[in-house]
């Protein structure tokens, strides 16, 4: 399967799932779809679910160019990202990205509830500062 998207505009957020084998290659060119899907806003939140990976080549050489290229996240600096990660390797995967990208608005969470949890606190603060 890869990569796939869905974009929700009504909760504001970005769902992004990857299954089976993934590699950097594959997050660029969804980086590339999103940036050119009209439905797509750099402010969403998003949820990169790595729940159903079973293998992931992501040499660290390929996640630094990624993580520090122009081209690594389509999404803005004030939108939040959450990874959810619940397999060891994969949540050390998104450790180091998350360390080579070295933003606030980046998360790596274990479960989907921990995510949603997050993202949750997230919209109550803020309708919460609205008004």
């Amino acid at each position: 399967m890869g990569i796939e998207y869905k974009i929700d505009a009504v909760s504001r957020t970005v769902f992004i799932r990857c299954a089976d084998e993934i590699d950097v290659n594959q997050f660029f060119r969804t980086t590339d779809l999103l940036r050119s899907d009209p439905l797509f806003d750099p402010d969403y939140n998003a949820v990169i679910d790595f729940t159903d990976v079973t293998k992931a080549d992501a040499p660290y050489a390929e996640l630094r160019h990624f993580a520090k290229s122009e081209k690594g996240t389509p999404f803005s600096p004030k939108a939040r990202r959450v990874a959810v990660a619940p397999q060891d390797f994969m949540y050390g995967v998104m450790r180091m990205y998350q360390a080579l990208r070295n933003e606030e608005q980046f998360e790596v969470v274990r479960t989907r509830a921990e995510a949603q949890q997050l993202l949750g606190r997230d919209r109550a603060a803020s309708a919460g500062s609205e008004g």
